[in-house]
């Protein structure tokens, strides 16, 4: 067993101070390595900068992996309590109510669960949307019945990197095709 595997936490590699690209202050870049069950060692990275409070994190396979699609149906309460490990390159799309989440200069990678994800979309949508447009509204009611259990939906996670999981037997994952 190597040190990684025995150790219950991530074990931390390296720390390091670099520049903020917010405030142009310095910052503190800590690096930890991680196994994770069922998919294997991770690299995680976080940068805190005191002077701003800017804050970046990002997940790094150390395995080799191919481009992925998962599908994932939440159908059932319990259903959005799945892990997700989303890579900052990942693309998330809920088409039942036309939402596509993409990657951006500042994306950061992340270990949450389905909730998490829905609720954060809903939470940007309440902010994008403080003229309550009808459309935007019924999202918003759409995903937050979603997290009552009382309305199915499908996450769409398509990842180049093919970092990103859905920790759950229901997860369909494919090839992504280019």
């Amino acid at each position: 067993m190597n040190e990684v595997e025995q150790q219950p936490r991530p074990l931390k590699v390296l720390e390091y101070k670099a520049r903020c690209p917010l405030c142009g202050k310095e910052g503190v870049v800590e690096e930890f390595l991680y196994k994770i069950p069922f998919f294997g060692e991770v690299l995680l990275s976080t940068f805190k900068c005191p002077h701003c409070g800017y804050k970046h994190s990002d997940v790094t396979s150390l395995e080799e992996s191919e481009p992925v699609q998962i599908l994932y149906r939440i159908e059932k309460p319990g259903d959005e309590r799945a892990l997700i490990i989303k890579s900052s390159a990942a693309t998330i799309k809920i088409p039942e109510v036309d939402i596509e989440v993409s990657p951006g200069l500042f994306s950061q990678g992340e270990i949450t669960t389905v909730e998490g994800v829905i609720t954060r979309v809903i939470d940007v949508l309440k902010y994008a949307c403080e003229n309550s447009s009808p459309a935007c509204s019924s999202k918003i009611d759409y995903l937050e019945g979603v997290l009552r259990g009382l309305k199915p939906v499908t996450i769409v996670v398509s990842d180049p990197t093919g970092v990103s999981r859905i920790l759950s037997e229901k997860a369909i994952v494919k090839k992504l095709s280019e």
